[in-house]
C-alpha cells in the first residue's frame, strides 16, 4: 500500500514536472516573441515620429538597457531571488497550498531560465547593433526630405489657436495670402467679429462674391445680426437681396470725375484726359443746377446730344451764364463728347440691364453715409457673371472709400477706428491703391488685403504688389500654389545664418562624404509655406522681426 502511495507520487511529482517544464519554455517562447514584435513594432513608429540620429539614440539605449539586465540576472539565483520579503512572504504562502513541489519548481526555473537570458542577450545585441547602424549609415537624399518634413510637423504640432497669435487689435495694415481651403477666410473674419463686437464701422469687399454658409459675407452677416449692427448689402451675386448704392451723391463734381475714371479701361492718356475734360463741365454744371447725380442721370448726360438738350434749356431759362454755356457746347461737340459717351457705354449696357437693381436713386447708401451710421457694408463682386462692370464697380467702390478717407482727413467726421477688408483685391485692384493705403492709415482706417496669390495683382502691375506689401505691417500667411508668391513672403521674413550640408554621391549612391559651410538661409522656407496643411498658418509682424509665430485656426462663434 505505502508503494503505491509513493508510486503515485512519483507520478504526480512527473506530471508537475512535465508542467512545469513545458509551462516555463511556453512563457520563455512567449517572451521572446513579445520582445521580438516589440522591438519590430517600435522601430516602425519611431520611423515616423523621430529623425534618424534620434531613432538611432533610442534603439542604442533600449539595447544597452536589456544587456545590463543581462548581465544583472547572470549572477542572480532563485534562492536569492527569495531573499526579498514580497516573493519570499508570496513563497511560503503558495508553498503552504501543496498543490506544487516546489522544490521541482525551483529546479525547473533553474533548467529554464537561460532561454529568458538568451532572449534578453539577442534582443540587447540586436538593438544596439541596429541602433549603431542607423547613426553610422549615411543619410540618403530621401531621409533627408523625411527629416524635413518632420521638422516642420514637429514646428505644427507646436502652433497656437489663431485666437492667441492675431493680433486684432492692431491698428496696422495687415496682408493676407493664401489659396481656397487653406483657412485664410477664417482668419480674416477673427479681425472682422472684433470690429464688430466693438461696434467699429466695417467695409468689406469680396471680389469673388462668395455666398455659401462659411463664406465671408455670409458669416459676416450672421456676426452682424449677433450684436445688433446695420448691415447694407450690395451683391451682384443676387441682384434681388442687394441694398440700392449711390456712391455719387453728396460729392464735387472732380470727386466724381475721378470716380468716373476710374471705372473704365484707357487705351491712352490723351482718351482719359478728353473724357475727363468732358466729366467735369457736364457735373459741374449739373451739381450748380440741383440735378441729382445718380448712376443713371450720369450714363444719361454721358450722351453729348442729351448734355447738349439740358444746356439749351438752362439758356432758355437765363440760368447759365452765356461764357459757360458756350465753353460746355463747344466740348459736348467735341472729340472729348465722343470720347466720354464710349467710356460710359459699357456700364450703361449693364446699367440699363442688372445694373439698375445695384445702383440705386439718390436715396442710395454710399461710403460716407454708411459710416455716419457706424454700419456693416459688404459688397460682394461677381466677376464671372459681369466680367468687366464687375471689376470697374469694385474700382468704383475703392473710389468711394477714398471720398470717406478725404473727409476723416479734412476733420469733417469724427474719427473712429474703422477695418476695410479688401477680399480677393486682384479682381478689382488698381494703381490707385497705394494711395488709398497710405492715407487710411491715417484716417485711422485698418486694412486687411487679402489675396490668393501675388500673382493676381501682377498681372494689373507688377510694381503693385512691392507698394501693397511696403504699406503693410503685418502679415499672415497660409499655404500658397505657387512658387513666386512663397519666395516672396519667405524673402519678407528674411533669412539667418546656417549651415549647409553638401553630400557626395557617385552614381546615385551616397558615398558617406560630407562638408558643412555657413551660409544666408530663408528663416521660413517657400516650401514650407506652399506645404502648409489647411488651416495651419504663419504670423508675422515687422514690429517684432525676432518673433515667427505658428498658428492653427479656430473658428469663431456664431
Amino acid at each position: 500500500m505505502e508503494r503505491l502511495d509513493n508510486n503515485l507520487k512519483d507520478e504526480k511529482a512527473t506530471e508537475n514536472e512535465e508542467f512545469l517544464s513545458n509551462f516555463f519554455f511556453l512563457v520563455s517562447f512567449v517572451s521572446s516573441v513579445i520582445i521580438g514584435a516589440v522591438c519590430f513594432i517600435s522601430g516602425l513608429i519611431l520611423e515616423h515620429k523621430f529623425k534618424k540620429y534620434q531613432r538611432g539614440l533610442i534603439f542604442l539605449g533600449v539595447g544597452a538597457f536589456l544587456l545590463v539586465i543581462r548581465f544583472f540576472l547572470g549572477g542572480l539565483t532563485v534562492e536569492t531571488l527569495l531573499e526579498i520579503p514580497i516573493l519570499k512572504e508570496l513563497y511560503s504562502i503558495l508553498n503552504s497550498l501543496k498543490a506544487f513541489n516546489f522544490e521541482t519548481i525551483k529546479e525547473t526555473i533553474k533548467d529554464w531560465s537561460w532561454i529568458f537570458k538568451i532572449t534578453l542577450l539577442s534582443s540587447g545585441l540586436s538593438l544596439f547593433t541596429y541602433g549603431l547602424a542607423v547613426l553610422t549609415q549615411p543619410q540618403t537624399q530621401k531621409e533627408e526630405l523625411d527629416e524635413i518634413r518632420k521638422d516642420e510637423e514637429t514646428k505644427h504640432q507646436k502652433s497656437l489657436p489663431s485666437d492667441k497669435v492675431l493680433d486684432t487689435k492692431s491698428r496696422a495694415h495687415l496682408f493676407a495670402i493664401g489659396t481656397t481651403g487653406s483657412g485664410k477666410t477664417a482668419n480674416i473674419l477673427r479681425y472682422v467679429e472684433n470690429s464688430i463686437k466693438n461696434g467699429q464701422p466695417t467695409i468689406i469687399v469680396d471680389g469673388k462674391g462668395g455666398t455659401k454658409e462659411h463664406d465671408l459675407a455670409t458669416v459676416t452677416q450672421k456676426l452682424a445680426k449677433k450684436y445688433g449692427r446695420k448691415v447694407y448689402l450690395v451683391n451682384q451675386s443676387d441682384l434681388s437681396d442687394t441694398a440700392p448704392y449711390n456712391p455719387f451723391s453728396d460729392l464735387s463734381a472732380t470727386e466724381v470725375k475721378d470716380m468716373l475714371v476710374s471705372m473704365s479701361e484707357w487705351e491712352s492718356d490723351h482718351y482719359k484726359n478728353l473724357a475727363s475734360r468732358y466729366w467735369q463741365i457736364m457735373l459741374s454744371i449739373m451739381i450748380e443746377h440741383n440735378i441729382r447725380t445718380t448712376f443713371e442721370s450720369i450714363i444719361l448726360f454721358s450722351q453729348p446730344e442729351n448734355f447738349l438738350q439740358v444746356l439749351d434749356e438752362l439758356k432758355k431759362s437765363g440760368q447759365i451764364k452765356d461764357e459757360q454755356y458756350r465753353k460746355a457746347v463747344n466740348i459736348a461737340n467735341s472729340e472729348a463728347g465722343k470720347q466720354a459717351e464710349i467710356s460710359i457705354s459699357r456700364s450703361a449696357v449693364v446699367y440699363e440691364g442688372d445694373g439698375s437693381k445695384l445702383f440705386g436713386d439718390h436715396l442710395g447708401f454710399n461710403m460716407r453715409s454708411a459710416f455716419k451710421k457706424n454700419a456693416v457694408v459688404i459688397v460682394l463682386l461677381n466677376e464671372f457673371s459681369y466680367g468687366d462692370f464687375a471689376r470697374s464697380t469694385g474700382q468704383l467702390v475703392l473710389e468711394d472709400i477714398k471720398s470717406l478717407i478725404s473727409r476723416l482727413l479734412k476733420g469733417e467726421y469724427e474719427e473712429q477706428e474703422t477695418l476695410l477688408v479688401l477680399e480677393e483685391l486682384g479682381v478689382y485692384v488698381n494703381d490707385g491703391i497705394e494711395g488709398l493705403l497710405n492715407r487710411s492709415r491715417s484716417a485711422g482706417i485698418k486694412t486687411i488685403v487679402s489675396m490668393q496669390t501675388t500673382a493676381d495683382v501682377d498681372k494689373v502691375n507688377p510694381d503693385l504688389t512691392r507698394q501693397i506689401i511696403g504699406n503693410c505691417n503685418d502679415f499672415m500667411m497660409m499655404r500658397v500654389t505657387d512658387q513666386d508668391s512663397a519666395e516672396t513672403m519667405a524673402k519678407l521674413i528674411g533669412t539667418e545664418k546656417g549651415i549647409q550640408k553638401t553630400s557626395r554621391t557617385s552614381e546615385g549612391i551616397n558615398t558617406g562624404e560630407s562638408s558643412n559651410k555657413l551660409v544666408d538661409q530663408f528663416r521660413i522656407s517657400p516650401n514650407e509655406i506652399k506645404n502648409l496643411p489647411s488651416l495651419y498658418g504663419i504670423y508675422y509682424t515687422k514690429n517684432k522681426p525676432n518673433e515667427i509665430k505658428r498658428f492653427k485656426t479656430k473658428f469663431v462663434k456664431i
